[in-house]
């Protein structure tokens, strides 16, 4: 929500393409996935920089193995730090500017081959069992709620989007303003 509200310019974009697509007489679907191409790349967009989990679990090494000139043991503990895969400058130009579009190929439907590098649910065989239920239910949330409505920072508010890490990763208090869209 603070992506969003810290975003108005996105915002009228995506409630624009939901208007040309969907209208005002239902609400918007999965099925209207296929259509709503910036709207999908606004959700992986938020997903890539909302990572709520900044660690995937703990795995083992089976082996001796070796990573980029690393010596690893059997046995060893592994983590995987999804954040600098997220935010690493090497790959996502501007890492920490909120820019959906760049989730668009050039003839602006959604390049799945840069939405595979979004690693919030994982990677590989150990990618999270419900990363399709839950990219689907963000969607119809989030495309929902802007269908309906704008989404705006309270005067005076600033937010701090570092947040707060604990056993997960979770934004510090703040507020939004919820107006119904006319």
């Amino acid at each position: 929500m603070m992506l969003l509200a810290s975003n108005p310019k996105i915002q009228e974009k995506v409630q624009k393409e939901l208007d040309e697509v969907v209208g005002l007489s239902r609400a918007p679907s999965i099925l209207d996935r296929q259509k709503l191409h910036l709207s999908e790349a606004m959700v992986l967009e938020i997903l890539r920089m909302a990572c709520t989990a900044p660690l995937l679990l703990p795995h083992n090494t089976v082996t001796d193995t070796e990573l980029l000139g690393y010596k690893i043991p059997q046995n060893t503990v592994v983590l995987f730090n999804i954040i600098s895969s997220n935010m690493d400058p090497l790959y996502w130009r501007s890492p920490y500017e909120f820019r959906p579009e760049r989730f668009l190929d050039k003839d602006g439907k959604v390049d799945h081959e840069k939405a595979e590098n979004v690693l919030t649910l994982g990677a590989g065989r150990r990618r999270c069992i419900g990363e399709q239920l839950a990219r689907s239910n963000l969607y119809v949330f989030l495309t929902t709620i802007l269908q309906r409505c704008k989404i705006t920072k309270p005067q005076g508010e600033d937010y701090d989007f570092e947040g707060k890490l604990t056993l997960i990763y979770v934004p510090k208090p703040f507020k939004i303003k919820v107006v119904e869209r006319s």
